[in-house]
């Protein structure tokens, strides 16, 4: 096999861990992300809702009341959001990489630096239309108001 289709392969070998690691990062930080929305929503002032003291009553609040679907409420598009867009920057992350290595025997860590934030910026929305937020990917603007 030549060089040029190693390289292909490898890029892509990258964005399937990528895609792993993202599926592997939501399948367990995802209570945690439930815990979070539902602290940021009950503020206490609505009675009919419970109220949490903290993480771990929070955790198993839920789990005894919701059971395991209520920890894992919004998983689907959080996973498929976390999945493609931990693919594609660990993508773009070795095509830039690829690019920038081709008249250097090894990369400094400011080219290290360059591809990774090339590889962000092709994944995450334009600033103009949400001022307000902080910048995150089209998909966790889906993945937040699934939460809700």
């Amino acid at each position: 096999m030549s060089t040029a289709a190693n390289s292909v392969g490898w890029q892509w070998e990258n964005a399937t861990a990528g895609a792993v690691a993202g599926l592997a990062t939501v399948t367990f930080s995802h209570p945690l992300d439930v815990v979070r929305t539902r602290f940021q929503v009950y503020d206490g002032r609505v009675t009919n809702l419970p109220t949490y003291k903290n993480t771990p009553h929070a955790l198993f609040t839920i789990a005894r009341t919701e059971g395991f679907r209520g920890l894992y409420a919004g998983f689907y598009p959080a996973v498929l959001g976390s999945t493609i867009s931990w693919g594609l920057y660990f993508f773009f992350y070795s095509k830039a990489k690829q690019r920038y290595s081709r008249d250097r025997k090894e990369l400094s860590p400011g080219l290290h630096l360059a591809s990774a934030a090339e590889a962000g910026a092709l994944i995450t929305k334009p600033q103009h239309h949400y001022p307000h937020q902080p910048t995150s990917s089209p998909v966790q603007i889906i993945h937040q108001h699934h939460q809700r």
